[in-house]
């Protein structure tokens, strides 16, 4: 996919279609390209590195085919 910046925040994701529940996991997950600004306290906004991200999805697609 393409992405119109190389980070992305959570909420500029979520105006491009992806669903919230799809980003909420992603933010916890290893590998997916995200991290917290500023200090990374509570409040701080979530962004995403887009590569990173973008392999991530392939990933748990590949991985989701798999089991079924």
């Amino acid at each position: 996919m393409e992405y119109p910046k190389e980070v992305m925040s959570l909420s500029e994701l979520r105006k491009m279609g992806f669903p919230p529940g799809i980003l909420y996991q992603a933010a916890c997950a290893r590998g997916s390209g995200s991290f917290k600004s500023g200090n990374g306290g509570k409040t701080s906004p979530w962004y995403f590195k887009t590569k990173d991200f973008d392999k991530w999805l392939e990933r748990v697609a590949s991985e989701q085919k798999e089991q079924f």
